[in-house]
């Protein structure tokens, strides 16, 4: 079975890594570079529009079988148009971060770090400690390699100094490249990415490619290509064995969604 994978820039790809490295299946992982970050300085229209765009990709030009929304922004989005997106694309075709988040959470009291849309959408408004995470956060993620030192220095200390003794929900997949610093601080964290790696993918529709495990990593950016920065990334992170995996699609017409 094919599964797509969607997030703005490389946070979904790092967050889904377990994920793919113990799955059977192949997958296309949709990094949307153009767009990013999702969270802040966008409309809901522009991110259903977006969301739409991407779906196409995945469904009619990758023919993924089923479609992981890693970013909570776009999973709320989703969420909202829920009925309409189902209609165009099929029920059950799309997994959602968030709903997995809040099954996974149950009813254990935690504190919410997200991005803005994230914390003012409403999603999680059965949380009630929410917390908006600095815009730089994102960037800092996407540049995590170089910018190590100031995220632990910093960064992220001034950001939780006030909720070391209770869970922290990191409600942004990027901010699973910082996990081993979290980790440093001896805080209860919950990554995204260990909520991620128990999705069960079975399906009893006939999956539409039949093909060996691989992965495909496809790039919205017009062109730009970021293949050495997700291979540095992988070496620093100690993932190198994916690297024999990827294959990397440069997308460079990025035409806007009309009428769908």
């Amino acid at each position: 079975m094919k599964i797509g994978i969607l997030d703005s820039g490389i946070g979904g790809f790092i967050t889904s890594k377990k994920l793919i490295e113990n799955s059977t299946h192949s997958f296309v992982v949709l990094m949307d570079f153009k767009n990013l970050p999702y969270g802040t300085g966008k409309t809901k229209e522009e991110l259903l529009n977006i969301l739409k765009i991407n779906l196409n990709t995945l469904f009619y030009e990758y023919f993924c079988d089923k479609v992981i929304l890693v970013c909570n922004t776009i999973s709320s989005v989703y969420l909202e148009f829920k009925n309409e997106i189902d209609e165009l694309y099929g029920p059950e075709k799309i997994i959602d971060i968030v709903t997995l988040t809040k099954n996974y959470i149950g009813t254990n009291k935690v504190n919410l770090i997200a991005t803005s849309y994230t914390v003012n959408s409403g999603i999680y408004d059965d949380i009630s400690n929410k917390k908006i995470a600095k815009d730089e956060w994102v960037q800092l993620a996407e540049n995590y390699v170089a910018n190590k030192e100031s995220l632990f220095n910093f960064e992220i200390p001034n950001a939780i100094f006030d909720m070391s003794n209770n869970i922290i929900l990191l409600g942004c997949t990027h901010f699973s490249l910082f996990e081993d610093i979290f980790k440093m601080s001896g805080l209860n964290v919950i990554f995204q990415s260990e909520i991620i790696k128990n999705i069960n993918l079975e399906t009893t529709e006939k999956p539409t490619h039949l093909d060996k495990k691989s992965l495909i990593i496809v790039y919205t950016t017009n062109g730009e290509n970021h293949s050495h920065k997700i291979l540095q990334l992988l070496h620093t992170l100690n993932l190198d064995k994916i690297s024999s995996l990827l294959k990397f699609n440069i997308n460079k017409n990025i035409n806007k969604l009309n009428n769908i």
